[in-house]
């Protein structure tokens, strides 16, 4: 998918630097564990933060990646 970014990158800093950003997240979005889907939330731990964006309430942990949450059902 990120494959036209490497193939286009002509070798200056920025475009370099934009290569390397991309690969990161593109590495970190397929290394994030999925997000589980409840009807009802509820904190895993002192660090959980809920976050409401476009509508929909969020469950999100700092510490550990594994309790992120989403209400949804």
């Amino acid at each position: 998918m990120w494959s036209f970014l490497l193939l286009s990158s002509n070798g200056d800093a920025a475009s370099l630097a934009l290569v390397t950003l991309y690969t990161t997240l593109l590495i970190s979005l397929t290394n994030s564990k999925a997000m589980k889907v409840r009807s009802s939330m509820k904190k895993m731990c002192e660090f959980c933060q809920t976050v409401k964006r476009r509508g929909r309430v969020y469950m999100l942990c700092t510490t550990n990646p594994k309790y992120k949450q989403r209400q949804g059902m």
